[in-house]
């Protein structure tokens, strides 16, 4: 969904694509990855993250997010995916947040914009 907002505020001349490139970047090197959330919340041990990794490669968890398929192999309970998904949304910056704490738009922007952006037929 971050490419199509960061596309819909370039088609409203609210950023550059440079600028989006630049937030985009700076998202995907500053991401905590589940694993790592994981671990820190003592919800998995390190053995169980490797198996996890080693999991995800197999065809049949092709179309499965990480966190469905550490509940299908009982690493967690639902009740623990929540949590470590609460988590990731708090410590992962979204691209509307990095663009505007780079100064490209104002956060004021940035949720008009995503309100009208959320109003779109088929976002």
């Amino acid at each position: 969904m971050a490419t199509k907002f960061g596309q819909f505020l370039i088609d409203k001349k609210k950023i550059t694509e440079e600028q989006l490139t630049r937030a985009l970047s700076s998202q995907s090197e500053e991401q905590i990855e589940f694993g790592q959330i994981a671990l820190s919340l003592e919800k998995m041990k390190p053995n169980q993250v490797d198996m996890l990794h080693k999991a995800m490669t197999e065809e049949n968890h092709a179309e499965k997010s990480i966190g469905e398929v550490a509940v299908e192999l009982n690493f967690i309970s639902s009740n623990d995916l929540h949590e470590i998904l609460e988590m990731e949304e708090a410590l992962n910056n979204k691209v509307g947040r990095i663009l505007a704490m780079s100064g490209y738009i104002t956060q004021a922007e940035i949720d008009k914009c995503l309100k009208e952006f959320n109003e779109l037929p088929n976002t």
